[in-house]
């Protein structure tokens, strides 16, 4: 699950989700400019690291990213 803030109020935003496939999900902020989001059976791990992105049709934007961290056996 993901929370949005900073975006304008009832603004239409794209929400896009990066692992090694790809999910999007359309929600709308509140009066306050915030919003939850939850992709279902989308879940990145530390091995693979994942990338959001939010894009609003009122020019916001928001993104977050977390890196894979080295994982398995090391020679």
């Amino acid at each position: 699950m993901l929370r949005g803030t900073g975006f304008q109020p009832d603004e239409h935003v794209r929400v896009v989700g990066r692992l090694p496939g790809m999910a999007t999900k359309r929600v709308t902020a509140s009066p306050a400019g915030a919003f939850t989001v939850r992709f279902t059976g989308f879940a990145g791990t530390r091995c693979t690291g994942f990338s959001v992105t939010a894009t609003g049709d009122r020019g916001s934007r928001a993104s977050i990213t977390q890196l894979p961290e080295q994982c398995g056996a090391l020679p």
